[in-house]
């Protein structure tokens, strides 16, 4: 009898946690500074880590899924990410996905909360119009107890 082929399941990322207030955007060699990892390097990186791509291993080994890994991307929070950084990742992952077909489902890690420099202005408009303490709080940098505070 013939085994049942695992379903192929790609997994990948692109991770920033951004501050809409600063003036200084986060290019692609701030992500190369602290994690682009790809193919097989993520299964090394994250296979017994305590992080959503860790996650998708473990639960891929536990239900029998193979995982086909693409591209995993993080940048210290900071300024927003420029669309050359962007897009670049992006790029690869769409590029690596294309060659990993056929696939039956795709695991993306999308911690945080990034912003782009082609959508910052409607952020910060949105933001300047909240009500104070409304909208303008992240549990990352502010003291809950206090309204937020613009940095320079």
């Amino acid at each position: 009898m013939a085994q049942t082929p695992k379903p192929r399941i790609a997994v990948g990322g692109i991770m920033h946690e951004s501050n809409t207030f600063s003036k200084v955007k986060t290019d692609l060699q701030d992500f190369a500074g602290r994690l682009i990892t790809r193919g097989d390097e993520i299964f090394a990186e994250f296979a017994t880590s305590a992080h959503e791509v860790g996650g998708y291993i473990e639960g891929a080994q536990k239900y029998g899924l193979e995982l086909v890994p693409t591209i995993v991307a993080n940048a210290t929070p900071a300024d927003p990410v420029t669309d050359r950084a962007l897009d670049t990742l992006t790029g690869e992952l769409i590029d690596r996905l294309k060659k990993a077909q056929p696939l039956d489902g795709l695991l993306l890690a999308l911690h945080g909360a990034m912003v782009t420099e082609s959508h910052l202005g409607r952020r910060r408009r949105s933001a300047a119009a909240a009500p104070q303490g409304f909208g303008r709080r992240s549990a990352h940098r502010c003291d809950p107890r206090r309204p937020c505070q613009r940095s320079a």
